[in-house]
């Protein structure tokens, strides 16, 4: 779900009383909210509405949004009062809505959701009345942080690594709550990791062509043959065989693949290799995803990592993600900290299991930055913001700024 703020509450609530009231106000969004956040954690900007579409179809055509690496994203955007409206007018079953990239609603239930005829979900964004207090982009540029002393500084980021941490749970329970299995959903971001920036889309196709559950075949495996059969599948699915080492370990995969079958017809990744190191080659990077999904076949993804949180140090849990020399300790960090923490916050908050809940955010808080995101850091010293080690030695403050 997204959050969109508004500039005056009281405004938007005396206008949205029909959907032409809500189409005049998101013709003024990109002034009136500088962002749309996800629950999540991703964001996007509002570069341009859109044309609004007098004939039938998307209320509005065109739209541009840029997310928060930079990337563009264009297409339509549906206007309704209901999430529930996107069914009842027959929009599931109609492929001109096929390009909606944003479902715009004001009264959304946790689980419904704008189904397109395609398969794909648009996401949905609630125009909101009540938006969060923020720092505007405009007063960071002006060097709000120049008066403030660290102590200040400091928390303000640990509340905003908070927020951050809660929204990505949110995300995760949103999904959990409509009805999405646990497991699948942990292992679509956990392989999603491991595309870094360049090939995070090509990884959760992968993840939706071999969902998790086609795993459990090799459950009575030992050890070895559950890596190598989940190798196997991936590389399978993923196209990527051709890019395993040769010789006695690649026959043996290309046997294995043969044998448990491609679980589903569905287009290949198209994956970005152009000046990725050796090691973070998605060939590599799925080798080290397979090491790590094969010890948790029997009793399910999700139960594992509970499992190891609760009956161990936050520590272990990072340990448990490392697979080198294919996942390090700061990549297995990232996960635990982007992923699995906030994956196992929601299910607590899902199963109102509060122990989970609780050891999810000591270990997040507790959490060590175990790589120095070089952006963020510029962008913290240009605000006036301190970057020594001694100030961002937490995932939780890392993660403030990269929120802010």
């Amino acid at each position: 779900m997204t959050n969109i703020a508004i500039a005056d509450p009281k405004d938007a609530t005396d206008r949205l009383e029909n959907e032409a009231a809500m189409a005049r106000l998101w013709a003024e969004s990109p002034r009136m909210c500088d962002v749309l956040e996800c629950a999540d954690g991703a964001r996007y900007k509002i570069v341009h509405p859109g044309v609004q579409n007098s004939a039938a179809g998307p209320d509005f055509r065109g739209a541009v949004l840029v997310d928060q690496d930079g990337h563009r994203m264009t297409g339509d955007i549906e206007l309704h009062l209901a999430a529930r409206d996107w069914y009842s007018h027959g929009h599931h079953r109609d492929g001109g809505y096929n390009g909606v990239v944003l479902h715009v609603v004001i009264n959304r239930a946790a689980r419904e959701t704008s189904r397109q005829s395609s398969g794909v979900y648009a996401p949905i964004a609630v125009l909101s009345t009540d938006p969060r207090p923020t720092i505007s982009a405009d007063a960071v540029s002006a060097g709000v942080f120049d008066e403030w002393d660290r102590d200040r500084i400091g928390d303000l980021l640990d509340s905003l690594g908070d927020q951050r941490f809660l929204d990505r749970g949110r995300g995760f329970r949103i999904q959990m709550e409509s009805g999405a299995d646990p497991d699948q959903c942990a292992y679509e971001s956990v392989l999603e990791t491991m595309g870094y920036s360049s090939n995070t889309k090509p990884f959760r196709q992968l993840a939706n062509a071999v969902p998790y559950a086609e795993f459990s075949r090799l459950v009575d495996e030992p050890a070895g043959t559950r890596v190598a059969g989940i190798t196997a599948l991936l590389a399978n699915a993923g196209g990527l065989m051709g890019h395993m080492a040769p010789g006695a370990e690649r026959r043996q995969l290309e046997r294995l693949a043969r044998k448990l079958g491609r679980p589903r017809k569905t287009a290949t990744p198209e994956w970005r290799l152009f000046h990725v190191r050796p090691v973070n080659h998605p060939a590599n990077r799925l080798r080290g995803a397979a090491a790590l999904l094969a010890r948790t076949v029997r009793s399910g993804l999700s139960s594992v990592l509970a499992g190891v949180l609760l009956s161990d140090s936050p520590e272990r849990l990072t340990k448990f993600l490392q697979k080198p020399p294919f996942i390090g300790l700061s990549g297995a960090s990232e996960t635990a900290v982007n992923v699995v923490l906030p994956h196992l916050f929601a299910m607590g908050a899902t199963g109102v299991d509060q122990a989970l809940c609780d050891a999810a955010m000591t270990a997040y808080r507790e959490a060590k930055v175990r790589s120095s995101n070089g952006s963020a850091m510029r962008f913290a010293r240009s605000v006036g913001i301190p970057t020594d080690r001694g100030f961002v030695s937490s995932a939780r403050r890392q993660q403030g700024v990269l929120h802010l």
